[in-house]
């Protein structure tokens, strides 16, 4: 899924998840918004976004970047804010949450 109809779905989830899922998806969400931004104005705000983890492929991974393009950015080097892995698929990733 791209990240632009993951992050503008309404309905979250299937109908079995928990509140706890679903509020994990509504924060990714969120945090996944204002990571699309465009770069220039993206950088001049970053140190406001709030961090985000998922699970991708078993592995955990921060969150850095949702590309114009569809994809999901991710590392495994915390804080660093590159992109080392990309998730073409949003749905792919899973367990979202503001920690590691």
């Amino acid at each position: 899924m791209h990240i632009d109809d993951f992050i503008d779905r309404y309905t979250t989830l299937t109908k079995h998840a928990t509140e706890a899922e679903r509020e994990a998806e509504r924060y990714a969400r969120f945090v996944l918004s204002l990571l699309r931004y465009p770069a220039a104005l993206r950088h001049d705000f970053e140190k406001f976004i709030p961090k985000l983890f998922c699970t991708w492929r078993g592995k955990r991974y921060e969150v850095t970047h949702a590309s114009h393009h569809g994809y999901v950015g991710l590392t495994q080097e915390y804080g660093c804010g590159r992109v080392d892995e990309r998730a073409e698929d949003a749905l792919e990733c899973s367990d979202w949450s503001g920690k590691p």
